[in-house]
């Protein structure tokens, strides 16, 4: 389960949150269209739409992460069926769940905001290079586990 968080997180952050077309610049002319359109292209309700759409979707993930992985509303450690029927019981329960939501937002933030931008060679470079030789050999070594187990 610890891993399916961990690729759930790491997908969420890499993949899912991404906007490819403001952090992936392959050339310098590209840097001077953005530069001279730059009210043009982010003075627009689409572009606020757009940006709006990017937060939503981290809100979203870090409460899929919060109820998937981390118990959603419940309060660890604590027994909240003691507290009885009270109304405040559901609130606090509610403010449980998004203060989890919110600290898997400000770790979305705080990774996107850390990690510096890759280039498009970069990145094709870090997939093909690094990424697929260590998905490879990963595939090989659970063949491998799950041959010797079976043997067994």
């Amino acid at each position: 389960m610890c891993c399916v968080a961990r690729n759930f997180l790491s997908s969420a952050w890499f993949h899912g949150l991404t906007n490819t077309e403001f952090c992936l610049v392959s050339n310098e002319i590209l840097d001077v269209i953005e530069w001279f359109a730059f009210f043009t292209l982010r003075a627009s309700m689409k572009l606020g739409f757009y940006l709006f759409a990017e937060y939503i979707n981290m809100f979203i993930s870090g409460v899929v992460m919060a109820t998937l992985f981390f118990g959603g509303y419940d309060i660890p450690f604590v027994n909240e069926a003691a507290w009885g029927n009270a109304w405040w019981v559901g609130l606090v329960g509610f403010a449980v769940l998004m203060s989890k939501a919110f600290f898997f937002i400000f770790l979305f933030m705080w990774v996107r905001w850390t990690i510096p931008r890759f280039r498009y060679d970069q990145l094709m470079g870090l997939g093909w290079k690094g990424l697929l030789p260590l998905a490879l050999l990963n595939m090989v070594i659970t063949a491998a586990v799950v041959l010797f187990l079976n043997s067994k």
